[in-house]
């Protein structure tokens, strides 16, 4: 996986868990690889709720990436 993510342009890395958990666990670093990583919650802290934008903010951020939704 982190050799097709460094190969395709086009590929991104979507870390999809919890704000506590980009904190408390941490984040990959794909900077080494040219790349940003794409952060948007799943689920919301502390509740476990389903996050109803997630959608929209994934489509958002995978625009100001400057990739497409594929």
């Amino acid at each position: 996986m982190w050799e097709r993510l460094g190969s395709e342009p086009d590929a991104q890395l979507i870390d999809v868990r919890t704000n506590a958990e980009w904190t408390f666990v941490g984040v990959p670093d794909v900077s080494q690889l040219g790349k940003s990583l794409l952060k948007v919650e799943w689920q919301r802290f502390p509740g476990g709720e389903a996050n109803p934008a997630f959608v929209d903010q994934l489509g958002a951020a995978l625009e100001a990436a400057g990739a497409g939704r594929d």
